[in-house]
């Protein structure tokens, strides 16, 4: 960077030397915005909550969700796709997108389940699925649960166990009184799909 003196630095005008005090400023990293496609409002507070640890890690992330509502698998890849599109029209690409999915109706319909298999890759998103349901999958972030597998339909009853004044669907604020970093560390011991997409956006998880 260049040396200025008393002289050299009177010598500039104003607007030069506003442009030197800005190249000295560190600049931010911009954010990598991240389309997170939810289910419904328990997934988009699990997003919330992800952007809260990633912000507490110091990574340059945005998580973007979209509620695309109830439905079939394939239905609800779709309708997210439908808000991914039109994101990335109003404000850009996205550089990672990914979508929640629960796994308990999956096989209903072969077809289907490879149309939205299909669709899904061709423009790049990942799904990972919730073995069985959400709850099931807040359960594996609580302490000595990460292995945890009740049955579709038991997440719920199972969660409540160990965290009794649960109600669906939890806001973000709740789910970062439970857990922090490390309750999502222990579940990606078993949530491998998880582990790997997170890894990709730069948290420290191991291999």
């Amino acid at each position: 960077m260049r040396t200025y003196t008393r002289s050299t630095w009177a010598a500039l005008s104003v607007q030069s030397r506003e442009s030197v005090e800005m190249a000295r400023i560190p600049q931010r990293p911009q954010r990598a915005r991240i389309f997170v496609g939810c289910e419904g409002d328990s997934e988009r507070a699990y997003a919330i909550w992800l952007q809260r640890i990633a912000d507490s890690l110091h990574l340059p992330l945005s998580f973007d969700p979209f509620i695309a509502g109830g439905g079939d698998p394939l239905a609800i890849v779709q309708r997210c796709l439908k808000g991914m599109w039109e994101g990335e029209r109003k404000r850009g690409a996205y550089r990672h997108k990914f979508i929640l999915l629960d796994s308990d109706r999956l096989k209903e319909n072969a077809d289907r389940d490879r149309e939205m298999m299909q669709i899904s890759k061709q423009d790049g998103v990942t799904l990972l699925f919730q073995e069985y349901e959400h709850e099931a999958l807040l359960l594996r972030h609580c302490d000595g649960c990460h292995t945890h597998r009740p049955p579709a339909g038991c997440g719920e009853s199972g969660l409540k166990v160990h965290w009794p004044d649960y109600k669906k669907p939890a806001a973000a604020a709740d789910l970062f009184k439970h857990y922090q970093f490390e309750h999502l560390r222990r579940a990606c011991t078993m949530e491998h799909d998880l582990r790997r997409f997170l890894k990709q956006l730069g948290f420290p998880l191991p291999a």
